[in-house]
């Protein structure tokens, strides 16, 4: 699949939506050019994802996290098959051997989100933009909107599958937010909302 299609996603379309800190030592450690040459090649060669990116927020920011990373899948019955991958638990074990993950994980960063594109305005191939996370209706001047449908247990190798590894939205969303936007330019701000300044630190 062609880059500018891969980056373009359909409206019905699923993502994973997986915020995450790194260790205090990783970015000096080189974490970002290992994005770029280990990190973003790996995860775009899983069978079932379509388009994975690594985004960092711009500093300072109210969010707890200040990493984040779209992973968009070709298809919804792609997603047992692409998280439970047995190359991808031993490249999540390893990811925390190296980077660690700083203080006590929040809440929000224990589990990732399982999402559907709504809207869908431009490309991801972008180097820079705005991470919006919203409760109700998503306003109009976001140009790719998705629904929060569920949480995923983050998980690792030798780690048995828990009964709950998916759970709806209305049961667990430690994420808080109804809906996950992004936009090339800034939107403008929302109400019980965030408004996210964001660099892509690695893309396909």
């Amino acid at each position: 699949m062609a880059g500018s299609e891969r980056d373009r996603l359909d409206v019905g379309s699923p993502m994973i939506f997986i915020v995450y800190n790194v260790g205090e030592h990783a970015v000096d450690a080189g974490y970002e050019p290992w994005l770029k040459e280990t990190d973003n090649p790996f995860f775009n060669a899983i069978p079932g994802v379509r388009h994975y990116a690594n985004w960092k927020l711009v500093a300072p920011n109210p969010a707890p996290f200040g990493w984040f990373d779209f992973m968009a899948l070709d298809a919804h019955d792609s997603l047992e098959r692409v998280w439970f991958n047995p190359d991808l638990d031993r490249f999540r074990s390893e990811w925390v051997r190296l980077w660690g993950y700083g203080p006590a994980p929040h809440e929000m960063i224990r589990f990732s989100y399982w999402c559907t594109c709504r809207r869908s305005d431009v490309s991801l191939a972008a180097d820079g933009g705005w991470l919006v996370l919203g409760k109700g209706a998503a306003p109009g001047d976001i140009d790719v909107v998705w629904t929060v449908d569920g949480s995923l247990s983050k998980h690792f190798a030798g780690v048995e599958r828990a009964d709950d590894w998916l759970m709806p939205a209305e049961k667990r969303n430690p994420l808080g937010y109804d809906w996950v936007g992004f936009s090339l330019s800034e939107p403008a701000p929302i109400a019980d909302g965030l408004v996210l300044a964001t660099t892509c630190t690695a893309r396909p």
